[in-house]
């Protein structure tokens, strides 16, 4: 890991300083070691930067205990990627404050540009957990990832839809990743690191703070072509990434629900002020033109297609060492190895002497 990363990490576990504040940080300096280097009254000219904040800046290193975090990041197997990498999803960098660092567990690929983010209640009716369920199950047939926040209710049922056809689902976490919340969904988070990525911004050990959801909210709709609210009370946090999702001239859907219903006042006044009515996987994919409408025969071999796809197009004619594959693909080491595998038997690539690899199609 490179000083500016382990610099952004720092900066990043500063609780004063949120994206917006490090970005002002980041356009005047040229990198984060620059920004720990600078006096404390070129600090506080800066907008939203004062006496409290610069001090935070400059004794970062003493009140940080930046070696422990980067030991939580290698013991989780925890891949960080930095606003500054080519890496960083596409979808995330349109929105007003990206988060200048995410914590990534699993795999994110190209395919996941095509997302679509399933949100509601967690106090969810029969009706909503079916609903939701239906939707992720439908888009994961459709090859299109689902992204919730694996939260109790309409977001777990959600993530389980896609997981129930091996389809891709992402989870953005109100917490750091060395934390399982809610604690009963340890094994749905496993089961999402085997077909996707757990993601947050936050330090490896931040616990679920309230404050922490709506900026986890951001990441929902922000990595999303579109958000689809099955159920939500007129107040609930849904309705903030619904809204975040507007913003960020994301599409924005409901499912309808009963008339009277707390948990459908939400969804309703949304459709009422113009969100796109669902009560089908087709309606969306029409309105987003993405997806596949068709079923898949054999889910698992389409998965693996993925990575062979992605593990191929990081090849040309010029040898590749796997080290370089692993960190262009953002695929784990077991699943490059295996597409390499998949590859080679199919003739598309050849193995060359020092565990090199190149196309044999060019």
């Amino acid at each position: 890991m490179d000083s500016r990363t382990k610099g952004l990490i720092l900066l990043n576990m500063l609780q004063d300083i949120g994206s917006i504040r490090l970005k002002t940080l980041l356009d005047e300096f040229s990198s984060p070691e620059a920004v720990f280097e600078a006096p404390k009254k070129r600090l506080e000219s800066l907008k939203g930067i004062g006496p409290k904040t610069a001090d935070s800046i400059i004794n970062a290193r003493s009140t940080c205990d930046l070696d422990k975090e980067l030991a939580l990041i290698e013991r989780n197997k925890v891949r960080i990627i930095t606003i500054f990498d080519k890496y960083y999803p596409n979808n995330l960098k349109t929105i007003y404050d990206p988060p200048p660092v995410l914590y990534i567990k699993g795999d994110i690929i190209e395919s996941d540009e095509a997302a679509v983010a399933v949100v509601g209640s967690r106090r969810a009716s029969l009706y909503g957990l079916r609903m939701a369920q239906k939707i992720g199950t439908g888009l994961g047939m459709a090859q299109v990832t689902v992204i919730s926040g694996m939260a109790r209710g309409i977001d777990t049922s959600a993530h389980k839809g896609a997981l129930s056809v091996k389809a891709r689902t992402i989870a953005v976490l109100g917490n750091g990743l060395d934390i399982i919340y809610p604690p009963e969904n340890e094994r749905l988070a496993q089961d999402i690191i085997s077909n996707g990525a757990l993601i947050s911004e936050f330090p490896m050990q931040m616990p679920p703070h309230k404050s922490n959801f709506p900026m986890r909210n951001r990441i929902i709709s922000g990595l999303s072509k579109g958000v689809v609210v099955v159920e939500a009370a007129k107040r609930s946090g849904s309705l903030i990434t619904a809204d975040l999702a507007l913003h960020e001239n994301r599409e924005v859907f409901a499912v309808p629900g009963a008339a009277g219903v707390v948990t459908s006042e939400g969804t309703n006044n949304l459709i009422r002020e113009g969100a796109h009515l669902v009560v089908e996987v087709k309606d969306i994919l029409e309105v987003l033109g993405i997806g596949d409408t068709g079923t898949r025969a054999d889910n698992k071999i389409e998965l693996d297609d993925i990575s062979q796809r992605q593990v191929y197009h990081m090849l040309s004619d010029e040898p590749c060492d796997i080290d370089s594959i692993i960190e262009g693909s953002l695929l784990q080491n077991k699943k490059v190895q295996t597409a390499l595998l998949g590859l080679e038997m199919k003739g598309l690539i050849r193995q060359l002497p020092g565990k090199l690899y190149v196309r044999s199609d060019i």
